[in-house]
């Protein structure tokens, strides 16, 4: 994914608590959604920006930004805020 914003390992060590994955319960629907979300070809599925571009800031990967959607769907936001919150909620935070 070269060219694009790249996100934290989370699988990474950090202080608290060991890494970022270890916020996020087992049980967590979350971990659905990136399963799934890895498994399609975003490109197949007539997706853009899934090449980037040669110029400019490097953009969020497509597949990021449809797990954020995801993960923001059952709140049922109907804000800007929806990101934030599918964010928070993912962490259970």
């Amino acid at each position: 994914m070269k060219r694009f914003v790249q996100g934290d390992n989370r699988t990474q060590t950090i202080l608290l608590p060991e890494s970022l994955d270890d916020y996020v319960a087992d049980t967590n629907p979350v971990r659905v959604v990136d399963v799934f979300v890895d498994e399609l070809d975003l490109h197949q599925l007539g997706f853009e920006g899934v090449e980037p571009a040669l110029t400019g800031r490097p953009a969020y990967h497509p597949d990021v930004m449809l797990k954020i959607y995801y993960k923001g769907f059952p709140i049922q936001h109907k804000s800007d805020g929806v990101p934030g919150v599918a964010c928070c909620v993912a962490c259970n935070v």
